[in-house]
């Protein structure tokens, strides 16, 4: 559960999700057995730090004050808090300028700064690979690490704020590193 990201949602936006879940009919079902689950081994690697900090929720300030949620619009403002609350960092890092996501088979998350391949894309080129995934070079977003089929059903104001915030970054150099 990413509660790093959902942290930061505003209170509105907190009290939406609960009216569409309150609104969706019960199910009656078993909940699958967790897809991943660490051997022994990987318990201890865990412990030793080899996988980063993927349990990030313990290093939330729970009592600090929360920034005003922007209004909603195709700003950069805006786009900076659906980056936040849609979990980017956690794959394309801190500065949103690449990396190495937790999961070892995760291809190397590209660089979403204008310093990154999308320096040569433009705002309908993103809403292109978050509609359809396909870059505008033709190649295809993995769904197994990149949700675009999600990303794609925002709206496209909301889209147009992401690239908003995006091209407002400093151009940096694509980061190898673990995400953070």
């Amino acid at each position: 559960m990413p509660a790093q990201d959902f942290h930061y949602l505003s209170d509105q936006d907190v009290i939406d999700l609960i009216a569409y879940v309150r609104s969706v009919p019960a199910v009656d079902r078993q909940t699958p057995e967790p897809h991943v689950r660490l051997s022994f081994i990987g318990n201890v690697m865990y412990g030793a730090g080899v996988f980063g900090d993927l349990l990030r929720a313990g290093g939330i300030e729970q009592m600090g004050e929360l920034p005003a949620a922007p209004q909603p619009g195709a700003t950069a403002r805006y786009g900076e808090y659906l980056v936040n609350v849609n979990g980017c960092h956690d794959c394309h890092g801190a500065q949103l300028a690449g990396g190495t996501p937790g999961d070892p088979d995760s291809p190397l998350a590209p660089n979403l700064t204008p310093g990154g391949e999308l320096r040569a894309w433009s705002e309908a080129d993103l809403i292109t690979a978050l509609r359809k995934g396909v870059t505008p070079s033709g190649a295809q977003l993995p769904d197994r690490f990149m949700p675009w089929k999600h990303k794609g059903l925002m709206t496209d104001d909301e889209l147009k704020a992401i690239w908003a915030y995006l091209q407002s970054l400093p151009p940096l150099t694509t980061s190898t590193a673990p995400a953070e």
